[in-house]
């Protein structure tokens, strides 16, 4: 059976981009490879010197034939790119966690449907944010 490993990274844009990829194997143990891709596509590398390397972070399964392998980008070297804030954040976490301080990570994101916000009015706006903060199924 032919099984579909989709590697998925942000690219170098100043506003990044989901990327993906796809590895079709016959056969999987479950531990993604180190992968490459051309850095000069996806504004991570100049054109004379492009292999970026895609190292896996997290996998998530859709389905038992494909899996979702989220990754954070490294140089040709094995080095943090500049774009991987993910580096960064684990460099934090490393120095910080022995104070024992607790945090985390929000990221927020809106669905839009011609530029409106989906479940917005279309003549004008909602109610005040307090049923939309943290709101599921809208």
């Amino acid at each position: 059976m032919s099984i579909l490993l989709e590697y998925i990274w942000l690219d170098g844009y100043e506003t990044p981009n989901l990327r993906s990829k796809i590895k079709v194997v016959q056969d999987w143990d479950g531990d993604p490879p180190v992968w490459n891709f051309d850095g000069s596509s996806t504004q991570q590398a100049p054109g004379n010197n492009s292999e970026c390397l895609l190292n896996p972070v997290r996998v998530y399964s859709r389905d038992k034939s494909h899996y979702f392998i989220f990754c954070e980008v490294l140089n040709a070297d094995g080095s943090s790119h500049v774009t991987n804030a993910r580096a960064k954040l684990r460099s934090l976490k490393n120095n910080f966690c022995a104070k024992e301080f607790w945090w985390g990570f929000e990221q927020e994101y809106f669905i839009t449907n011609k530029s409106i916000p989906l479940g917005f009015p279309e003549d004008g706006y909602p109610e005040p944010h307090g049923i939309y903060y943290c709101g599921v199924g809208g």
